[in-house]
C-alpha cells in the first residue's frame, strides 16, 4: 500500500502549481509596483519643472534658502496632498558661474506587492535644471513724454511702471551685467547741455534772443536714422523746450529712478527721434559710448533691447532738407521714418518691444506692431495698472529661463 502511495502522481501538478504561485504572483507584483512607481515619478518630474520655472526668476539674487522655500510652498499648492508628503527631500545648487539652478526632489513610494518580498518602499526622484537665457542686458526706455502724457494720470502710471522694471533688473546686477538707459522724447530729444561742445553736435552760440536748452532735431538723410559718420553733425535746436535730458547706460538703480520722476509732458509726438536715440545710446561709440561693443556683447551673451512706449501717433515730422528741426507736418513721411528706424535698429541686432497705451487707434498700433522685433514683443496697455503688467512681462522675457536638462 506504501508503494502504491509512492507510485501515485495525480496530484502533482496541483503541488507545483502551489509551489510556483507564490513567485508569479511576486513577479506580477513587481510589475504593478514598478509601474505606479513610473507614474508617481513622471508626476513628480512635471511639478519639479513646473515649479522651477516658476518660482526660478532672479535665483541668483534670491539664493538658497528663499528659493527652496518659494519652490516647496509651489509643490505643495500644485500637487495632490498625498503625493506631495512622499516628497522626504528638497536639494537646490545655485551655480553663478554657470548661471544654472538644479532642483533634486526624492521621494519613496510605498509598494503593494513588494512588500511579500520585504521591500515596503521604492525610492524615486525627478532633477531639473534652468538657466538663464542671457549673460546680461543693456536696455533703453524709449519713452513718451508728450503733452498728452500729462492727463489722465498716464505719466504718473508710466513712472511707476518704468521704476518697478529699473528696480527688478537692477538686482540681478550682481550675477549678470545689466545696464539701462533712459531716453524721453517728444517733438525732441534732450542730449543735455553738457554736450554742447561735443564733436558730433552744432550749436549756434546763445545770445540775441537765442538759447539753447539740449534739444537736437535730425541730421538729413540717411543719417537722419543711421548711427554713423558724424562729420555730420547733429543740429542743435534753438529756443525749444523739450522733455527731460537723455540718461546714458547705468547700472545705477536709484540715479535712473531719480531721472524717471523727474519726467515731465511736453510738446508734441515725433516717435523716430526717441528711437534713433534709443539706438544711439545702446553703442561703444559716440554721441554716447557707455554700451559694450558688438564683439564684447557676443562674447559675454550680452542682449541689447529698445523698449519704445507712446501713447499716440506722429503729430509733427522733421524738416527735409533744411534746418533738422521738427516743425513739419507730413505725417506720412513722419511714419515712413519711423517704419525705417525700426528696422534700422532691428538690423543692427538690438531687439525691440514696442507698447502702445491708452485709446488709441489702429494704424499707431500696427506701426508699432510691425516696429517690434517679432508680434511677441509688441503690447498695448488701455490702462496704468495694464502698463505695469507690460514691463513686468517684458521683463520676464528678458530675463528668460529655460529648462536645460
Amino acid at each position: 500500500m506504501f508503494r502504491s502511495f509512492l507510485r501515485d502522481i495525480r496530484g502533482n501538478f496541483s503541488i507545483i502549481l502551489a509551489l510556483a504561485a507564490l513567485p508569479i504572483m511576486i513577479c506580477a507584483g513587481v510589475a504593478v509596483d514598478y509601474s505606479s512607481l513610473s507614474r508617481e515619478q513622471t508626476r513628480l518630474q512635471n511639478s519639479v519643472d513646473a515649479a522651477i520655472l516658476a518660482v526660478g526668476q532672479d535665483f541668483e539674487a534670491k539664493g538658497k534658502g528663499k528659493v527652496r522655500k518659494e519652490l516647496d510652498a509651489y509643490l505643495k499648492g500644485n500637487m495632490d496632498k498625498d503625493a506631495y508628503q512622499r516628497i522626504d527631500s528638497l536639494d537646490i545648487d545655485i551655480n553663478r558661474r554657470e548661471h544654472t539652478l538644479t532642483v533634486e526632489a526624492k521621494g519613496k513610494f510605498d509598494t503593494s506587492f513588494m512588500m511579500l518580498a520585504g521591500k515596503e518602499k521604492l525610492n524615486y526622484k525627478a532633477i531639473s535644471q534652468i538657466m538663464s537665457a542671457h549673460g546680461g542686458a543693456e536696455v533703453a526706455l524709449v519713452l513718451d513724454n508728450t503733452g498728452s502724457m500729462g492727463v489722465d494720470g498716464k505719466l504718473d502710471a508710466l513712472k511707476v511702471a518704468a521704476n518697478n522694471f529699473i528696480d527688478t533688473m537692477i538686482q540681478r546686477s550682481g550675477s549678470d551685467p545689466v545696464k539701462i538707459g533712459i531716453v524721453p522724447f517728444s517733438t525732441h530729444v534732450n542730449v543735455g547741455l553738457s554736450n554742447r561742445n561735443a564733436s558730433w553736435i552744432s550749436v549756434p552760440d546763445d545770445g540775441a534772443g537765442q538759447v539753447w536748452n539740449g534739444c537736437v532735431g535730425s541730421r538729413d538723410e540717411p543719417y537722419n536714422i543711421e548711427d554713423r559718420n558724424y562729420n555730420k553733425r547733429v543740429p542743435g535746436i534753438m529756443n525749444t523746450v523739450c522733455a527731460a535730458e537723455v540718461t546714458p547706460l547705468t547700472n545705477d538703480k536709484y540715479l535712473l529712478q531719480s531721472k524717471i520722476n523727474g519726467m515731465i509732458a511736453t510738446g508734441m509726438t515725433y516717435i523716430p527721434a526717441g528711437l534713433v536715440w534709443g539706438h544711439r545710446i545702446l553703442t561703444n561709440n559716440a554721441p554716447f559710448a557707455e554700451g559694450v561693443s558688438q564683439s564684447v556683447a557676443k562674447r559675454d551673451k550680452i542682449k541689447k533691447y529698445v523698449i519704445l512706449m507712446t501713447d499716440g501717433a506722429n503729430t509733427v515730422s522733421a524738416d527735409l532738407p533744411g534746418s533738422g528741426d521738427h516743425n513739419s507736418s507730413d505725417i506720412a513721411r513722419a511714419n515712413n521714418w519711423t517704419t525705417s528706424a525700426c528696422s534700422y535698429v532691428k538690423g543692427s541686432g538690438v531687439g525691440i518691444f514696442t507698447i502702445t497705451f491708452g485709446n488709441l487707434d489702429a494704424p499707431i498700433r500696427n506701426l508699432m506692431r510691425d516696429c517690434a522685433t517679432s508680434k511677441e514683443y509688441y503690447f498695448h496697455a488701455a490702462t496704468g495698472s495694464e502698463l505695469g503688467s507690460v514691463f513686468e512681462e517684458i521683463r520676464s522675457s528678458i530675463v528668460a529661463l529655460h529648462l536645460s536638462m
